[in-house]
């Protein structure tokens, strides 16, 4: 990838979900950072923007907006690189949060396409990976970039004080960068990149590019004329991306396309059947005291590994209760014997796990559930100034009070009557009086291995 000198152990290969929620993209712990040469200013005149490049980019945002993926704004790009007569054989944009990406998870998206293999070396880097990897501070990668003495990659060349443009060929590049190596072995020999006009971001995205045959005479001429045009699409893109992403982080995968849908009126609400699971970690409150700020990463590892079991059973986090979590299964679409049997498998499979963070971390960690099926009022709550998506009603109340009986029952998990009656294999485990629940309540347990 297009990056500096540093370079830091890369984390096994694994696949991380696309920023929009969607596809796959191979994760890398290696940093990528923007590439750049600077040429000095032309006479050329900048060439003018047609209607078509209008249309094409519009058309790129609106089916990447459908798909929730940025690969449809490259290829916008390469169909106006294409139109104006810059023919490359490799792009890269680094949205990456120096360059004014936004993304909850996601640090940044090397989007790259090449000739020979699509999109197939476009990976992503999270926050964490970012911070491993020593270039997660922004103010530290901005001074990188603004070092006039030697830029670290070719990026580096079109930002702070230096031009907007920079090329080069890669038969005799002014500078020894690794990417200009792995350029070479891939048959480039000609190579450009330039920095983009964007609002509202402090240091503009960049794009690259990459070929075997040599660009137009006057490729810088031609690329000023777009610079503004593809920095709007790219910043809509950015932008978009966010309001997806941010919905569906901090509201629900379900509950977050709804919003940016218009299902945002205080007091609207309908009544869905959903599988309820409430879970609480144990002792909380003394593990808090004795290991201080420490416990927002701990919460942190004990929601991830059951939020990851419950998403892959077709559950949604909906809220976050202090120590405690609330999770929905909607029955929409399915039958309420799988619920049941989604309900079971998430504590059957998030149980072993949690242990897992217990011996990682050298804490006496515990979770218990509670849950239930039944009908919730699924609404839009809250003041004038600060509103939520939540379930409300009887079934919410039941599956957090079953969740209270863990301890007393000595075990981790407790069921109503309704699961069990799509699940026989769950025991009796007498009956409970449950606060707010009128009369005593049978209480289910997971049959003792």
């Amino acid at each position: 990838m297009e990056s500096g000198s540093r370079r830091v152990p890369s984390p096994p290969t694994a696949h991380h979900r696309h920023p929009w929620g969607f596809g796959r993209m191979k994760r890398t712990g290696r940093p990528f950072i923007p590439h750049l040469q600077s040429s000095h200013p032309h006479k050329e005149a900048k060439r003018t923007v047609q209607d078509a490049d209008s249309t094409r980019l519009i058309q790129a945002l609106e089916e990447g907006a459908k798909k929730l993926d940025f690969r449809p704004l490259l290829e916008g790009f390469r169909s106006v690189f294409c139109a104006h007569g810059i023919d490359a054989d490799r792009i890269q944009i680094p949205m990456i949060k120096p360059l004014g990406f936004r993304h909850p998870t996601i640090w940044g998206v090397l989007l790259t396409w090449n000739r020979h293999q699509g999109f197939a070396n476009t990976s992503v880097m999270t926050h964490d990976d970012a911070a491993e990897a020593g270039i997660g501070n922004d103010k530290s990668f901005e001074d990188d970039l603004a070092s006039a003495e030697t830029p670290r990659n070719p990026y580096g060349f079109v930002h702070g004080e230096h031009d907007w443009f920079f090329s080069c060929a890669l038969d005799d590049p002014p500078h020894d960068f690794s990417i200009f190596r792995t350029l070479q072995d891939e048959g480039m020999r000609h190579y450009a990149c330039f920095r983009l006009n964007m609002p509202a971001v402090h240091l503009p995205a960049v794009v690259s590019l990459s070929a075997a045959n040599p660009f137009p005479a006057d490729l810088r001429a031609r690329l000023d004329g777009l610079r503004s045009i593809l920095g709007m699409a790219c910043y809509g893109a950015y932008r978009t991306s966010q309001a997806h992403k941010i919905a569906s982080t901090y509201v629900g995968p379900t509950t977050g396309p709804r919003v940016l849908d218009g299902q945002i009126v205080r007091g609207s609400s309908e009544t869905i059947e959903a599988g309820v699971m409430f879970c609480d970690v144990r002792g909380f409150t003394a593990l808090s005291r004795k290991v201080g700020t420490d416990i927002i990463q701990i919460m942190n590892r004990l929601f991830e590994v059951i939020g990851d079991e419950a998403h892959q059973r077709g559950g949604e986090i909906l809220k976050f209760i202090g120590d405690a979590m609330l999770l929905i299964f909607p029955l929409a679409g399915r039958q309420p014997e799988d619920v049941a049997t989604m309900l079971i498998d998430t504590v059957n499979a998030a149980h072993p796990r949690v242990a897992a963070v217990a011996k990682e971390t050298g804490h006496d960690l515990g979770v218990g559930f509670g849950c239930h099926i039944g009908e919730v009022i699924y609404g839009n709550v809250g003041t004038p100034e600060r509103l939520d998506f939540t379930v409300m009603g009887p079934a919410v109340n039941l599956a957090s009070r079953l969740e209270s009986c863990c301890k007393q029952l000595g075990t981790h998990a407790v069921f109503s009557s309704v699961i069990q009656e799509l699940a026989p294999q769950l025991q009796h485990a007498g009956e409970q009086d449950l606060k707010g629940i009128d009369g005593p309540t049978p209480v289910w347990v997971l049959p003792r291995s």
